[in-house]
């Protein structure tokens, strides 16, 4: 009799249900408080907001081109291959010993270019890639954040600037950095933001 009631019950034993992992952490969600769902709520939200894709500014191409433009043979042949088609307007120094030297990738909206000479390591980027932000700003503050900033993060020399349409940024990193005014005062990267020229791009 009583290895007919255990046989019995091993019997049921096996018939029961295992929850998948899926189904326990399922489960587990749905017991949560409001509170933690409506966390992975906005967390879901957050991460489509992360994959949406960025607006692309719209180059004004007649102020482009009145720009003063680079000496003709002073970008290597190469690095003047790379952004004949792009639709970005590709700011370059117009120190020749630095343009002369200037390695370039590019993307579908945007270059970046790093030239090394004298003791100083230089690197502009641009991009027409944009993304609205809703900025609680006067007018007054928003016009100046179109022009240049200049900070500096870990002995780089950063300036920052909108052009175009295109938001750029030039670094300049010294050999000696604690030492060397060209990365000691802004007038450097102040000078040679303002002295940029026009190595290519195209409508």
């Amino acid at each position: 009799m009583k290895r007919m009631l255990w046989v019995a019950l091993f019997a049921i034993g096996c018939h029961e249900t295992v929850s998948s992992p899926v189904e326990t952490q399922e489960s587990t969600l749905e017991a949560e408080s409001p509170s933690v769902v409506d966390s992975l709520d906005v967390e879901r939200t957050e991460k489509l907001k992360w994959s949406e894709p960025h607006q692309i500014a719209q180059i004004d191409w007649t102020e482009v081109n009145k720009h003063q433009s680079a000496s003709p043979g002073l970008l290597p042949a190469a690095q003047s291959a790379k952004i004949a088609g792009l639709g970005v307007p590709v700011l370059l120094p117009s120190n020749p010993e630095l343009i002369s030297r200037a390695e370039i990738v590019t993307g579908a909206t945007w270059y970046a270019a790093s030239m090394n000479h004298d003791g100083i390591n230089v690197v502009i980027h641009g991009s027409k890639q944009s993304e609205n932000l809703e900025l609680n700003v006067t007018d007054e503050a928003r016009e100046l954040m179109r022009n240049f900033t200049v900070y500096r993060t870990h002995e780089i020399v950063t300036l920052t600037f909108n052009m175009y349409g295109v938001a750029y940024s030039l670094d300049i990193e010294c050999a000696a950095p604690t030492t060397d005014d060209r990365c000691n005062k802004d007038e450097t990267v102040m000078t040679m933001a303002e002295n940029l020229v026009l190595a290519g791009g195209q409508p």
